[in-house]
């Protein structure tokens, strides 16, 4: 949540360039942790598998580093097909499956739960952000990214 000493800021600085028929509304966006699993199969030719997968997962932390994602931004699977798709080695991905991490309680994750796979939330391959506003996050890059070799 932002510090209402941030929002006062923010408002008394943008008071001076609007225009007075505007408005201003700032609120909080709702977090939606989740995981990534994937799965994938290795070149023949390549003699460490394990490296090969330890890059896909640097490749796809770098991709889910909050830094890089805005407010109400969709995970589209094309993407992140194509990122594991493009590391050195891979030969094709079979599987990436995104889960809804949350605790009720809010003390691990966030206590926004979001039913991913449910048909209605997934179109086209595009995981839409259930209200807004609100974001994806990847809250434990290190752990919550997890692939395997089949």
């Amino acid at each position: 949540n932002i510090n209402p000493a941030i929002i006062h800021n923010l408002i008394n600085y943008l008071d001076y360039y609007r225009i007075a028929s505007d408005s201003i509304n700032i609120s909080n966006a709702y977090i939606i942790n989740i995981g990534i699993n994937f799965e994938i199969i290795v070149k023949p030719n390549v003699i460490n598998k394990n490296e090969v997968l330890l890059n896909c997962i640097i490749e796809l932390k770098k991709y889910f580093n909050i830094d890089n994602w805005s407010i109400s931004q969709p995970i589209i699977l094309a993407d992140i097909y194509n990122i594991v798709n493009s590391v050195s080695g891979v030969l094709t991905t079979t599987s990436i499956k995104i889960e809804n991490k949350y605790d009720p309680t809010g003390v691990s994750y966030s206590s926004n739960y979001y039913d991913i796979v449910a048909a209605s939330n997934i179109t086209s391959g595009i995981i839409y952000t259930p209200a807004d506003p609100s974001i994806f996050e990847v809250k434990n890059l290190n752990t919550d990214i997890y692939g395997k070799i089949k």
